[in-house]
């Protein structure tokens, strides 16, 4: 224990010369480490520039300052040694991951001393952003708004971790994002309606259950529009044989059934489940096989977004005119 302590001896010499001796001593404690051995930090890399000096404080307590010197190193040797003591007026950036640096507390008026040991360890959270999320504006056409799940992008963010350590809340502000919590997020991100016209961001609040490290990342909504789609006027074939069968050119109505549109391109099959299930379209030349009318059912897709719209277009055979002699023309030559 701490204290002043009288301590006594007595000697004896040649059996009969005897010697006391009494001496104070005063035992002092040694400086105390008050800080936990182990210093956390989140960042997108392994490495991190930590300010020392914001540790002493907490490694003092409630030692008096005036009276106790703080000094870091990077081996214990050096510390004992008061020897290499890094500089705190320079940040310090750790080159392994965990990596132990070396305290020295110094009591000035007693010259004792204490070393330990405070592992930095940096857990890095770095999730890329997922790409865009985009729909077709198809539920209301074109009104630039549309229900979408949100969470979709989710499992796409955690790929290459385990989801289970993680929790992902969806916001509408980066501003909200930054603040993080439940009560900030969007209420129901699995059916969200977006509140922008056409784009708008979305910004992800990732938490590691086990650190508390905490990540923002952003998406764009991109709501595309569909083509605009006509009901194109029949096309008409000539049944130059009366089979009823014609050969039709479906690229003539290419221009009409576009409309002017750009960026658009046509094309057609013969029933819409073909169409819905995306198989291979109709060739430019067709021959219908029903008479004397058929309806084709024709997609619109923008190549870019994938987005289409549909129409039908009529066949019609029109069977050739049938040309009979007329009677001779008699006339009087007065």
């Amino acid at each position: 224990a701490t204290g002043t302590y009288t301590v006594s001896a007595s000697v004896t010499f040649n059996q009969n010369t005897t010697i006391n001796l009494e001496q104070e001593v005063t035992i002092i404690a040694a400086p105390e480490i008050q800080m936990e051995n182990e210093v956390e930090v989140c960042s997108n890399t392994n490495a991190f520039e930590f300010d020392l000096d914001d540790f002493t404080a907490a490694i003092l307590g409630d030692q008096d300052p005036d009276v106790y010197q703080v000094s870091y190193y990077l081996t214990h040797d050096d510390a004992v040694a008061a020897v290499g003591a890094l500089n705190t007026a320079n940040t310090f950036t750790n080159t392994g991951n965990p990596q132990n640096i070396y305290v020295r507390v110094y009591n000035t008026e007693s010259e004792c001393y204490t070393v330990e040991a405070i592992a930095l360890i940096v857990n890095v959270i770095n999730f890329s952003a997922p790409p865009n999320l985009e729909v077709c504006d198809a539920v209301s056409f074109n009104n630039g708004y549309e229900e979408i799940d949100l969470t979709q992008q989710t499992p796409i963010v955690l790929s290459n971790v385990n989801a289970n350590d993680y929790s992902v809340l969806y916001y509408e502000t980066e501003a909200l994002a930054n603040q993080g919590g439940q009560e900030n997020a969007i209420a129901n991100p699995e059916a969200y309606t977006n509140t922008n016209q056409n784009v708008q961001t979305i910004y992800m609040g990732i938490t590691n259950l086990v650190t508390g490290c905490y990540q923002v990342v952003h998406f764009n909504l991109l709501i595309h529009p569909l083509p605009e789609a006509i009901t194109p006027t029949p096309l008409y074939g000539c049944d130059d044989d009366n089979d009823g069968y014609v050969t039709f050119h479906l690229n003539e109505k290419n221009a009409e059934i576009l409309n002017e549109q750009e960026g658009i391109i046509v094309f057609y099959y013969d029933s819409m489940a073909s169409l819905e299930a995306n198989a291979t379209p109709l060739s430019s030349t067709y021959t219908n096989t029903s008479t004397p009318s058929q309806t084709l059912y024709v997609k619109l897709e923008n190549l870019e977004t994938g987005c289409y719209n549909t129409t039908t277009l009529e066949l019609v055979v029109a069977a050739n005119p049938v040309a009979t002699a007329p009677t001779a023309l008699k006339f009087c030559d007065p």
